[in-house]
């Protein structure tokens, strides 16, 4: 990860289940097919001792400039939000919210939905914070 991928401007913690977000860390962009600014939330296991990192958090299709990651919680039964203020639906930047099913025993993260701006307005930024 580069320096600039902003690593833990957003934090969520839930029992032993952290996510931290990296909005600016470098991913292949669908937009442009080139490494960009698309963002990524990184997955870890805490206990009292240690951490242990579980999965890095992407969307499907990366998109150069969302800012994924930028606003990240997580609820009681695992579901990771993650916010993607500057996503595009329809070729207008809209923002999307990422949601991803946590589960601790088999260790791993999938992608179940994305939750669009109720209006789908340019520039809205849904999904800039989430609790």
């Amino acid at each position: 990860m580069q320096s600039s991928a902003y690593f833990g401007s957003s934090v969520a913690v839930k029992g032993e289940l952290v996510a931290v977000g990296a909005p600016m860390n470098m991913q292949i962009s669908v937009n442009s097919q080139e490494e960009e600014d698309s963002g990524s939330v990184f997955v870890y296991r805490c206990t009292h001792i240690s951490c242990s990192f579980l999965k890095q958090l992407k969307p499907r299709i990366p998109q150069a400039y969302s800012h994924f990651g930028v606003s990240v919680t997580i609820d009681g039964d695992g579901m990771v939000l993650v916010g993607a203020p500057g996503a595009q639906m329809d070729e207008e930047a809209t923002g999307l919210v990422y949601t991803f099913a946590c589960s601790l025993e088999k260790e791993d993260c999938i992608e179940l939905a994305t939750i669009p701006s109720p209006d789908g307005v340019a520039g809205d930024m849904f999904g800039n914070r989430i609790s």
